[in-house]
């Protein structure tokens, strides 16, 4: 009995390019509170635990902050597309209740905050490079 060959061979068989299913994937829109979660739990080494204390709320605002000035951070437009926070919002404005939402300096609120599944490594890499100390 023959083994079927590798699905990326299959797949490129179809016309289908192996890396666009990696490529998609990796666009992925994540929840910012779970991109802040993995960004903590690799550069701390501990697992975020599931109670929302002050202390934890304030390290997820900070590390979103952090992530918002080497990554996009996204909203969504009313017509249901991201729409990425513009720099000067993000230095001016701040994240609040553990990064489930931004409010901008003139007091608007963007909820549904998001951030593309290849930039949370790309955080993790400029963060480390920074030497951003988890506590």
């Amino acid at each position: 009995m023959q083994a079927s060959p590798p699905r990326r061979w299959q797949n490129a068989a179809r016309g289908e390019d192996p890396l666009t299913r990696e490529d998609a994937r990796e666009r992925e829109h994540v929840a910012l509170p779970v991109a802040v979660a993995v960004v903590v739990y690799k550069l701390s080494g501990e697992q975020v635990g599931g109670t929302r204390s002050p202390e934890g709320l304030r390290l997820f605002n900070d590390v979103a902050h952090g992530m918002a000035h080497v990554v996009p951070i996204y909203t969504t437009h009313e017509n249901g597309l991201p729409k990425a926070l513009g720099h000067m919002e993000v230095v001016q404005g701040r994240f609040e209740h553990g990064a489930l939402f931004f409010r901008a300096v003139d007091g608007t609120e963007y909820h549904s905050l998001t951030v593309q599944r290849r930039d949370i490594t790309t955080a993790i890499h400029s963060l480390q490079a920074a030497n951003l100390r988890i506590k």
